[in-house]
């Protein structure tokens, strides 16, 4: 007597008992699951939440593993104090040396070289120093938990680079440097480089303070217009060293 309530089970292909799956269906599901998991700050970063066509789906279910805003939440929980300025320490100490590398611009030989130390040389040098903090802003903001972080990695990185800077100028750039060079080395070079790591650093925290207000995204725009005014500053005073270099008032 036929069932009077079929079931898809009573399809005649789920009635063998010697099925034999397809091998390319097997080695498929076999690759698929060889292929690791995103972690969940890859995950977040990609997140489908912040596509423009769902940003209403950010407000309307917050507590979604992905939502920016409750990730961002959940990890400043988990980092503790002590964390946040080893990190902070970290990489104030790393900002000073990385940047050192934007220093390594050769003497004013030619007007390329002019160029290079009016233009490019401080735009690489404002820009390394503060690249550590940039992107701890970027990609780990909830490592900083006061503005005052900010502010001391700057002031670090910049007083590094300015050191190291200063031991490679008095003694393989100018082998016999006067006590005037020096002086001049150690007091108004260093309050520039402190000054302009300081300003460029506004801009990160300006930054930093915007996506916490707004739990998203940080924007990188919101820091141009202190990277920009460092970089200016920079290259001004450059500008002006060469003038006394050439002058022969200072130098």
């Amino acid at each position: 007597m036929p069932s009077t309530d079929p079931s898809v089970f009573d399809e005649p292909h789920f009635q063998k008992r010697d099925f034999v799956p397809d091998p390319s269906e097997t080695e498929a599901a076999q690759r698929a699951q060889e292929v690791p998991s995103p972690s969940e700050d890859q995950a977040v970063e990609h997140s489908v939440f912040d596509e423009p066509a769902l940003a209403g789906m950010r407000t309307a279910d917050p507590a979604h593993p992905l939502a920016y805003a409750n990730w961002l939440e959940r990890k400043r929980a988990e980092t503790t104090f002590a964390g946040s300025w080893c990190v902070t320490l970290g990489a104030a100490l790393v900002a000073g040396p990385f940047a050192v590398v934007g220093a390594f611009v050769g003497p004013p030989e030619s007007a390329g070289g002019v160029i290079a130390l009016t233009i490019f040389g401080p735009l690489a040098e404002e820009m390394l120093k503060v690249a550590t903090a940039l992107w701890l802003v970027e990609k780990k903001p909830y490592l900083f938990r006061s503005p005052a972080q900010i502010l001391v990695c700057a002031a670090a990185s910049g007083f590094a680079f300015a050191a190291l800077e200063n031991l490679l100028y008095l003694h393989v750039y100018v082998p016999h440097p006067s006590p005037d060079l020096v002086a001049w080395r150690w007091t108004v070079c260093v309050a520039l480089h402190v000054s302009c790591t300081l300003l460029a650093h506004l801009g990160v925290l300006r930054m930093w303070r915007d996506l916490w207000a707004r739990r998203a995204r940080p924007n990188l725009a919101l820091a141009y217009p202190f990277l920009l005014a460092a970089w200016v500053l920079h290259g001004l005073y450059n500008t002006f060293a060469l003038l006394l270099e050439f002058t022969g008032s200072m130098f």
